[in-house]
């Protein structure tokens, strides 16, 4: 228990704890260990980070209960990421692979499409969408 910073202090500190447990998930996840970074990412997320840091941390949290068959807490992660900021486009390509999990490809192709209109070419959702049979 008691991770590191003790408590206390501004959001700085806050800030910089979150960041280092996002650094923790990011590894997990390269090492395949969903579970932990799930877990890494929820405690960062627990901290408050700024909206752009929320959004980052729920659309790795979103990719993790996906790949531990959790397609439903994906989506509501994905959703999360989506309003701490709407302008995030890995959240829509999150999006569109729960809900193509869940069976409901007519609104994963719209999510996907949604995060290709503010970022056409985006890899991920343009891979996504191709996954669904359809195009952007």
């Amino acid at each position: 228990r008691g991770g590191p910073g003790g408590g206390g202090g501004g959001g700085g500190g806050k800030d910089a704890a979150s960041a280092v447990l996002k650094e923790q998930g990011n590894k997990l996840v390269k090492e395949g260990d969903y579970e932990g970074a799930s877990r890494a990412y929820s405690a960062a997320l627990v901290l408050q980070p700024s909206p752009s840091g929320a959004a980052a941390l729920h659309s790795n949290r979103a990719l993790c209960r996906l790949k531990l068959g959790d397609a439903e807490g994906s989506l509501g992660d994905s959703d999360a990421c989506l309003a701490a900021d709407p302008s995030f486009v890995r959240g829509y390509e999150r999006r569109g692979d729960a809900l193509a999990a869940l069976g409901r490809r007519e609104e994963a192709r719209a999510a996907l499409r949604a995060g290709l209109e503010l970022q056409p070419g985006h890899a991920g959702c343009t891979a996504s969408l191709k996954g669904l049979g359809g195009k952007g």
